[in-house]
């Protein structure tokens, strides 16, 4: 997977950043789980940001771009279908599980906003910051 990214991004190393974040979305959104989410993805992030030249032993970190698999962990953790059902239960089923995740959808989409643009800054503008 991490070859499939890294030719779809070689031109454009910089659109990766916005990528990125909605990587960790699909994990947690898909899981209900930030950790499961870092676990599947984390190592496939730091290994295409090495590969397309966002990190190097001389610029970026390793570490920012696991701030950015988190960031686009906690999104899907908006959405996630089984956090729903968690609190439709804590509702005791007044509010049904689609209708949480519809009223989560305003704040989901400016939280995900808000992560690619945190993780362009990090990854691709402020990469001089961690040498």
């Amino acid at each position: 997977i991490a070859n499939s990214f890294v030719e779809a991004f070689r031109d454009t190393p910089a659109a990766f950043t916005f990528v990125a974040p909605f990587i960790g979305f699909l994990g947690s959104g898909l899981t209900g789980s930030t950790t499961t989410s870092n676990f599947l993805f984390g190592r496939l992030q730091v290994q295409t940001a090495i590969d397309l030249g966002l990190v190097s032993p001389t610029s970026g970190s390793a570490w920012a771009v696991a701030a950015v698999q988190i960031l686009g962990s906690s999104a899907g953790e908006i959405v996630s279908p089984m956090n729903a059902v968690f609190s439709s239960v804590l509702l005791k089923g007044a509010v049904p599980e689609s209708d949480i995740i519809k009223q989560v959808l305003g704040v989901f989409a400016v939280w995900m906003v808000a992560c690619m643009v945190v993780s362009f800054v990090a990854l691709y503008v402020a990469d001089d910051i961690y040498v």
